[in-house]
């Protein structure tokens, strides 16, 4: 070969590693953006509200035991995740029995958030209850609100979001446990609190 000759299959060749880094390149950025970002390469993805970002499930306490501080306990739920998650609630010793049996021990958890978090609603006397399901619903199916359909944020909800969010829930007179004005909705209907607004 030449020296031009090989001056040109090395440029090809060079040109050909740049061609493939560069679409390499190219994968890796849709990919990112696919996956709803990650290092700033994606796009971030939009929720209608701030309750579509909470992946709020029914759940089964199965076990609840003491905390180290008398105000919170420690409960075991199952919600449709292979294993149940430990989740540390601020219900008293006095209330621990109740909620394993209280309608079976179901509740509304918050999964994605470190450790999990159950739904309770305190009254202005400082009673605390927690959130319950009504029968027909199916342990860990997603609890929904009217007109917000987002998937969950992932892998644990922004800290400042679910701080606004939390402070928006309530119940109605009729004890349905709400966000702003929406209610907690399952398959079976809506989800309730023996305490009331």
């Amino acid at each position: 070969l030449t020296p031009e000759q090989l001056d040109a299959q090395r440029k090809a060749k060079k040109e050909a590693k740049a061609a493939a880094k560069a679409k390499r390149a190219k994968e890796l950025a849709a990919k990112k953006a696919k996956a709803g970002g990650g290092g700033g390469g994606g796009a971030k993805a939009k929720f209608t509200d701030d309750i579509g970002r909470c992946d709020i499930r029914v759940g089964k306490i199965v076990k609840a035991a003491a905390h180290e501080k008398p105000t919170l306990c420690t409960v075991e739920v199952e919600c449709g995740l292979p294993q149940p998650i430990s989740v540390v609630t601020g219900l008293t010793a006095a209330a621990r029995g109740d909620m394993v049996t209280a309608d079976d021990g179901r509740c509304v958890v918050l999964v994605n958030v470190g450790g999990g978090r159950v739904f309770t609603v305190t009254s202005g006397a400082g009673e605390r209850a927690t959130l319950r399901p009504p029968a027909g619903a199916k342990i860990g199916e997603r609890v929904t609100f009217a007109g917000i359909n987002d998937e969950p944020e992932q892998p644990v909800v922004n800290k400042k979001k679910l701080n606004k969010v939390l402070k928006a829930l309530g119940t109605s007179a009729a004890g349905v446990a709400q966000y702003k004005e929406l209610a907690f909705t399952t398959s079976a209907g809506p989800v309730k609190s023996s305490l009331v607004d």
